[in-house]
């Protein structure tokens, strides 16, 4: 094993630690020298990888955003697909990912504590925004999307939507609830 791989080894070891440690007790109840227990790690370790207590809730949340994204970033990169087919595998995929999460993973401390309530969300509106740009303009081009709205109008509106699920705890409602806020939020009053 090159250093290089066993430095990202050792970020990887420390970051699924407190993402272990942050879903059971949540953000607060956490502190620094149980995540760098947790990883087997001594404190001036961990801090060599992190910064702050802060910096690594948000490499916590990046990495649960990547692997959410997966399945998004692929549909969106599919070149058979046009955008409205694209947009509805999108949607679909959101529904069965929060029917898939079991409601007491929702009602963990992980999704209870508000520092990472707020973290969580900037990071999901950062790493969202990235990710969608280029999206959009493939509507746009299409004529899926109309081209006199701008693109960042585009993007504050589902900051919007994302603001609105975060304040509202819509995630910690059923699953029922909430795929029909998707919905309503994609398709409008009138459906598809």
């Amino acid at each position: 094993m090159t250093n290089q791989e066993r430095q990202q080894s050792i970020k990887a070891k420390i970051t699924l630690s407190a993402q272990k440690l942050f879903f059971e007790r949540g953000y607060t109840d956490v502190t620094i020298s149980d995540i760098a227990s947790e990883a087997d790690v001594s404190r001036v370790t961990l801090f060599k990888y992190f910064g702050s207590k802060e910096d690594l809730a948000k490499a916590v949340v990046h990495n649960i955003l990547e692997e959410r994204m997966t399945d998004s970033l692929k549909i969106m990169s599919d070149n058979t697909l046009s955008f409205r087919q694209k947009f509805d595998a999108m949607v679909t995929s959101k529904k069965d990912y929060r029917l898939t999460m079991n409601d007491e993973l929702m009602s963990s401390p992980f999704f209870s504590d508000v520092m990472l309530q707020k973290i969580f969300g900037q990071e999901m509106r950062d790493y969202f925004r990235q990710s969608m740009g280029q999206f959009i303009e493939e509507g746009k081009k299409e004529g899926a999307l109309s081209k006199d709205i701008p693109s960042d109008a585009i993007l504050d509106y589902m900051d919007f939507y994302y603001g609105f699920m975060q304040q509202n705890n819509i995630l910690k409602k059923n699953s029922k609830y909430h795929t029909a806020i998707i919905d309503l939020f994609c398709y409008g009053l009138f459906g598809k």
